[in-house]
């Protein structure tokens, strides 16, 4: 069952987390410019629809793994009190 406090609380932490990479990936005085330039170039070609995608699947991740952790947190915070 889904604890919607959690998923709510992952998502938020999720689009934080992504703005930020998204901010430290747009200077083009870091490494991760090189990776994220590439992707946005695609706007202006035919497949425009390919850093849409990017987007929503490294969001979806983020947000994924944040709520697996608190899944875990939540496991062993009930497994040791009771």
């Amino acid at each position: 069952m889904i604890n919607h406090k959690q998923f709510k609380l992952s998502v938020i932490l999720g689009v934080i987390i992504f703005g930020i990479q998204l901010l430290i990936g747009l200077n083009p005085h870091t490494g991760t410019y090189h990776r994220i330039h590439p992707i946005f170039a695609l706007f202006k070609t035919e497949l425009w629809y390919i850093p849409i995608l990017y987007i929503i699947l490294k969001l979806f991740v983020i947000c994924a793994i944040i709520y697996l952790i608190f899944r875990i947190i939540n496991y062993f915070l009930n497994y040791f009190r009771g």
